[in-house]
C-alpha cells in the first residue's frame, strides 16, 4: 500500500517488529478482535488472498486459530446473505413488519 497517497494505514502494513511491540501491550481479547477485524478488512473484496493471509500470519497467531476465525467469518457472511434474502424477498419487509406488530 502506498501510504503517501492514502490517509489510512492498515495494521498489517506495519513491520513485524512494530506488530510484536503492539501485541505485547495488548491482552488476548484485544489480539483476537484485532485479528477478526483485520480478517474482515482484508477480505472486504469477498476473497482472502494468499498475500493477505501471510500478512495476518505476521500477528503470530497459530494457523489453526486463524482457520477457525476464517470459518466463523464465512458463517457470518452467509448469515448476512440469508438475512438480506429474507428481508428483500417478495414482501419480505412487509412480512417482517407484520411479525413485529403481531408479537
Amino acid at each position: 500500500m502506498n501510504n503517501l497517497n492514502n490517509n489510512c494505514l492498515n495494521i498489517l502494513d506495519l513491520s513485524d517488529e512494530i506488530l510484536c511491540l503492539i501485541i505485547e501491550k495488548l491482552n488476548m481479547a484485544d489480539v483476537f478482535y484485532s485479528l477478526v477485524n483485520s480478517l474482515q478488512a482484508v477480505s472486504a473484496d469477498g476473497e482472502l488472498h494468499e498475500a493477505e493471509r501471510k500478512a495476518i500470519g505476521k500477528l503470530g497467531v497459530e494457523e489453526s486459530i486463524v482457520k477457525q476465525i476464517e470459518e466463523i467469518h464465512d458463517e457470518e457472511i452467509e448469515l448476512e446473505k440469508r438475512r438480506q434474502a429474507l428481508l428483500f424477498a417478495d414482501d419480505g419487509i412487509k412480512k417482517l413488519l407484520d411479525m413485529a406488530i403481531n408479537m
